[in-house]
Order: C-alpha cells, then sequence, then structure tokens
C-alpha cells in the first residue's frame, strides 16, 4: 500500500466550537438528509454504487466553512505541489454514512461540456460523535495513473479533519459499520468542490 501521493490533509480545520456546531446542525436537521444520488448538482439517477444521506443545508456555518476553504487554498495547493488557480465555483453538501454506507470507485470531474467550471479540487472534511461510535468508512485513493488498484492511500475519517486531492484521483468511501444504527453515531462528512473555468475546446 502506498502512503505516498497527491493529497493534502489538515487536522483541526476549524476551530473546535464552530466543527461541534456543524455537527449539531447534522443532528438537529436529520429529516433534511435525503438519499444521494449520483450525477450533476445530486440529481442524477440512484446507483447502487453509493449508499448514503445528504443535504446541501450547511445552515449559517455555509460561509465560515467556504472561507476556510479559500484561506487555505495557498496552503492545499502548496502541499499539493499544485500551481495558483483562481477559484470560480464552491460546491458543498453534507454526508452521512450509516451501517453499511459506502461510495464505490468514481471520479468527481462533473462530465457536462457546457459547463462553464470544471472540478479541479476535492476535499472531504470530517464530522462524528465522541466516542467515535462507528467504524471503517475510510477515504481510499488510488493515485497511479495507469488506474492500478493494488497501490492506494486510506484516510482515516478524523473528526475535524479536511483532505483535498485533484478531482481526477479515482477514489471510494470504504463500508461503514455503525453497529447502533442511530442517525448521530453516522460518519459525518462534508464534501466540497473547488471549481475552476473550463478551458474553451
Amino acid at each position: 500500500m502506498s502512503r505516498s501521493g497527491p493529497i493534502f490533509i489538515r487536522q483541526n480545520f476549524l476551530d473546535g466550537e464552530k466543527a461541534r456546531a456543524l455537527y449539531d446542525h447534522a443532528l438537529a436537521n436529520a429529516a433534511a438528509f435525503q438519499p444521494t444520488r449520483i450525477g450533476l448538482k445530486g440529481n442524477g439517477r440512484g446507483d447502487p454504487r453509493r449508499v448514503s444521506l445528504g443535504t446541501k443545508d450547511l445552515g449559517p456555518l455555509k460561509p465560515v466553512l467556504e472561507q476556510a476553504l479559500i484561506d487555505h487554498l495557498p496552503l492545499m495547493l502548496s502541499g499539493l505541489s499544485m500551481a495558483p488557480i483562481r477559484i470560480e465555483k464552491l460546491e458543498i453538501e453534507m454526508i452521512a454514512h450509516g451501517d453499511g454506507g459506502f461510495y464505490g470507485r468514481h471520479i468527481d470531474l462533473n462530465p457536462r461540456q457546457d459547463s462553464k467550471t470544471i472540478r479541479a479540487l476535492s476535499g472531504v472534511y470530517y464530522l462524528h460523535a465522541y466516542p467515535r461510535a462507528f467504524s471503517g468508512g475510510q477515504l481510499r485513493l488510488y493515485p497511479s495513473a495507469t488506474g492500478a488498484t493494488d497501490k492506494f492511500i486510506d484516510v482515516d475519517p478524523d473528526h475535524n479533519s479536511l483532505a483535498v486531492f485533484p478531482s481526477w484521483i479515482p477514489h471510494e468511501v470504504m463500508p461503514t459499520r455503525c453497529p447502533s444504527g442511530r442517525f448521530e453515531d453516522s460518519r459525518f462528512s462534508i464534501n466540497c468542490w473547488i471549481h475552476v473555468a473550463r478551458k474553451p475546446g
């Protein structure tokens, strides 16, 4: 298993109180979480390759998270050995993986050629209860340009941590085990995509 590759990890990404507030927001708005779908803007087809619940409602802390991503962009790019980019759009959704939740191998590049922007960076910000009541749920990345699956990087879903990688890298969410079955014990994450302008042609 490879431990090197294009990934940026930041522990304690937000102030602890803000991280707790995001977790509390998820619990208070459990009814807003709906089965996730595959496709642009989450409006695509249901697919057995993805089992999770999601919402785009992050409440009043959404701009706080967005600003933190913007502020950390230079550090992210330096850690990924990438040239400077100009953010054209931020895309964010909150996800809950309960018992049996997973997302099969995929890439995050938005496929629509008529879109004015394209995803350049993918980020996953993690939240969970203390003590952690689930196991598994690692983010697995396959950074090999050959598409090989025998070399990968596993990232643990640690509370208040952020993992960022180029959106073209194949990745998956490993199966989550949550014996209690309670929503509050789920593996919570906030998926973030930084878009840049799509080059003509």
